[in-house]
């Protein structure tokens, strides 16, 4: 069975002010030229909770990664990956200058 525990709330209320620069700074006519947003955000923390009886070896349960294949998944490339593709970039852009 699962647990669900919840009751921790946040509210946060944020202010934007969009204005034109120098024109919606002016006292009287800046206010043509400026729009303010309010927004309140409210957030509701839910914690779940499945406990599990584990024997003593625990070698027959499976990892989590296997109960939950989403967990390991990616979107993003490793960073190594990635400072390899900027090395090779920089490379190329070297040789096309000569």
């Amino acid at each position: 069975q699962t647990i669900y525990l919840g009751g921790l709330l946040m509210e946060e209320t944020r202010k934007d002010v969009k204005k034109l620069p120098l024109l919606g700074d002016i006292p009287l006519l800046g206010y043509f030229f400026r729009h303010t947003r309010t927004e309140k955000v409210r957030l509701d923390l839910v914690i779940e909770i499945t406990p599990r009886i584990v024997g003593d070896s625990g070698d027959d349960l499976p990892t989590a990664a296997e109960e939950n294949p989403e967990l390991t998944q990616r979107d993003d490339p490793p960073a190594a990956q990635v400072t390899a593709d900027a090395g090779a970039t920089q490379t190329r852009d070297r040789t096309r200058r000569h």
